[in-house]
């Protein structure tokens, strides 16, 4: 049975339930069966925690919302970020949502409702010491490869804003990542 309903959501016999035996120990799924539904099986077998990025520019001397980003899950990022499920030390301590955040950001983060936690945003200069941090761990390759977060509006980085100051557009005054996590 849990073999079927993980075929149905895409997955083969390579889904980590599987791996792990779970389908193997038949005798414990079949005592529980009854009271697992196939949704909370899916959310037991892909559950964590994510951030939750969105990209704002100060245009003019306005907040605008640029683009949502996602990050892989990776809990020393996340403990850089913000502290959140790691050991290094934040780059700055969570402090909320900022009063000036964008209509789209809020809504986003309104919408999360209470599952988003550890509410908190970076500044430019901020943003270079993450995107160091992350290049340091993953190698500049493979960055490139996952993280081409920020476009080519703040040149072939994140940091791009700070450390391209004579490249950016005309009335571009500021950027910032402005995230909460969710489990």
């Amino acid at each position: 049975m849990l073999r079927r309903f993980l075929n149905w959501f895409g997955h083969r016999n390579e889904h980590p339930l599987l791996m792990a035996g779970f389908g193997v120990i038949g005798g414990i799924y079949r005592v529980y069966a009854a009271d697992l539904t196939p949704l909370l099986i899916w959310r037991f077998a892909v559950m964590g925690c994510d951030v939750h990025i969105h990209q704002e520019v100060k245009i003019n001397g306005q907040w605008e919302h640029y683009r949502e980003t996602r990050l892989p899950r990776d809990y020393a990022v996340f403990a850089k970020m913000a502290g959140v499920r790691g050991s290094e030390t934040p780059i700055a301590e969570p402090r909320g949502i900022p009063d000036d955040a964008t209509r789209m950001t809020r809504f986003c983060c309104d919408y999360d409702g209470p599952d988003g936690h550890t509410h908190s945003w970076l500044g430019a200069a901020e943003i270079v010491q993450l995107e160091d941090f992350i290049k340091e761990r993953l190698g500049n390759d493979k960055w490139r490869l996952e993280m081409d977060g920020w476009g080519y509006l703040f040149g072939n980085c994140w940091g791009g804003f700070t450390k391209y100051p004579d490249e950016r557009p005309e009335g571009l005054e500021d950027v910032r990542f402005v995230f909460w996590f969710d489990n």
